[in-house]
């Protein structure tokens, strides 16, 4: 082979192997950075649990099971919160439309909101609540 098709068979290479690297680490990236995040997203929630009993709030329906796992969860463990019902009180649907997120179960506190049902996370959260 001549030395210029060397060249180029060496920088096709070259091309393809930074493709691929580039396709594996941007492939993975979104999973790094929600574990480098964690589960929650932060911000002023202050006006979910601000007039409430108690310093959690968790959004679900009648319908889902996620929620009343989530529900079932909380109170077996012994954490109090504010049940906000989406489809029994206009209240709390107009409240759960100002997170601007669509799944339930949500729970929140002051700072920090959850979506999704998850144990070790709501053990955290309920850690922080009681040092709010």
């Amino acid at each position: 082979m001549n030395a210029k098709l060397k060249s180029y068979l060496k920088d096709a290479a070259l091309l393809i192997m930074t493709v691929v690297i580039a396709l594996v680490l941007g492939s993975q990236a979104p999973k790094w950075y929600k574990a480098w995040k964690g589960p929650f997203k932060r911000g002023d929630y202050a006006e979910h649990v601000k007039s409430m009993p108690y310093k959690l709030t968790l959004y679900g329906t009648s319908t889902c099971p996620h929620c009343e796992a989530a529900r079932n969860y909380l109170k077996q463990a012994g954490i109090p919160f504010n049940d906000m019902n989406l489809d029994k009180s206009p209240e709390a649907t107009e409240a759960f439309k100002k997170l601007g997120e669509q799944a339930v179960p949500v729970l929140v506190n002051e700072n920090m909101m959850l979506v999704g049902f998850q144990q070790e996370a709501y053990v955290e959260m309920a850690k922080s609540s009681s040092k709010l």
